[in-house]
């Protein structure tokens, strides 16, 4: 049952994109540095702000690997800020000193990575938050720009890359924030499912999945088989012991099988103390064994609450003709037959 659980958390996710993103980030930087070096620039803001970036880039890298969270979070923070002063800087720069001198009107290749700074907020933040952030950075430009129109005797054709600019950014905004919430709207829909198909005790699938599993391979040309068991005496341990340590026990055997299977089946809460396990491409007979190894696997497990626990199995194999209910009766009656003898026993039905 791969697919009803995550095997790494949205951090994890992070860590691995800064993984791949920050080394080209590091690379563009050390480039950008190396031109105002050689070219000797007599930008004073690109001297100090392009070094800046390449310093703390390398910094995250070096950080990207201690794998802690919360001080990551802190890292993520002080990256903001820190990117927010230099575009900042470098946008009062562009529209104070460099508009308009000859008569070129670009914000020139820093603000080319604008895009990839409101991405790293969405990264950063969740929702309204990542939203605020992003409008409170380009309510700063607006009044940079502000400021550049009634203090400056700016060319009118200043104007529309100003406009461009903000616009543009307001739709990477927008787009940002509707890509997250349709990301939350898909998570949510993921969440409901795998709650609506896994079994909320033992994190198995239910019954309702069990269910759909059988009819999907019953479609295939292949052998099927079935184990269904329950564990002998349940009754009496929820009576002598109470439900939480029922529940534990069933806990504790879920993980047992379920390790023991590994890929040779899939395990599902049938209901109460009732497991099913699918065994796909498995003959009756071979199916017939595997519950035998896991009988005298749960009768060899202790269990410190209770001692060791021991369960009764039906084995059914699919035959010609076969519906999925029926493969089900007759596993059922393989058990119950177990039962009758004597419990901790294999018991299997071909007919």
């Amino acid at each position: 049952m791969k697919h009803l659980h995550t095997n790494y958390s949205f951090f994890d996710l992070k860590i691995r994109t800064y993984k791949v993103m920050l080394p080209i980030l590091i690379v563009a930087s050390a480039f950008a540095t190396y031109l105002e070096i050689t070219i000797g620039s007599n930008s004073l803001f690109n001297r100090v702000a392009l070094p800046s970036l390449l310093v703390w880039f390398i910094v995250i890298y070096l950080m990207v690997f201690k794998q802690n969270s919360n001080l990551f979070r802190y890292i993520e923070y002080v990256t903001i800020i820190l990117i927010s002063a230099l575009f900042l800087g470098k946008f009062w720069v562009a529209l104070h000193l460099e508009f308009g001198v000859s008569r070129e009107y670009e914000f020139g290749e820093f603000f080319n990575w604008i895009p990839l700074f409101f991405i790293f907020i969405f990264f950063t933040f969740n929702g309204k938050k990542a939203l605020l952030v992003s409008l409170g950075f380009l309510t700063l430009t607006t009044i940079i720009a502000l400021d550049y129109f009634l203090l400056v005797d700016f060319d009118r054709y200043s104007i529309s890359p100003i406009i461009q600019f903000h616009l543009s950014n307001m739709v990477y905004v927008i787009a940002l924030y509707s890509l997250q919430k349709l990301k939350e709207v898909l998570l949510h829909a993921d969440a409901l499912r795998k709650t609506s198909i896994t079994d909320f005790l033992t994190d198995l699938p239910n019954r309702r999945y069990m269910h759909s599993l059988l009819s999907q391979e019953f479609e295939k040309e292949n052998n099927l088989s079935v184990i269904l068991f329950d564990v002998d005496n349940f009754k009496s341990i929820n009576d002598q012991y109470g439900h939480d340590i029922g529940d534990l026990v069933l806990i504790k055997l879920s993980v047992t099988i379920k390790s023991y299977l590994g890929e040779k089946g899939v395990l599902g809460r049938w209901g109460g103390e009732e497991f099913l396990i699918v065994l796909k491409n498995t003959p009756v007979i071979k199916a017939t064994e595997i519950a035998e190894e896991v009988r005298v696997l749960l009768e060899n497990t202790k269990i410190d609450e209770v001692g060791r626990v021991t369960s009764s199995f039906g084995v059914a194999g699919k035959t010609e003709n076969d519906v999925p209910h029926m493969l089900l009766n007759r596993a059922d009656k393989a058990l119950y037959e177990a039962k009758e003898n004597g419990k901790n026993q294999v018991c299997i039905k071909t007919v």
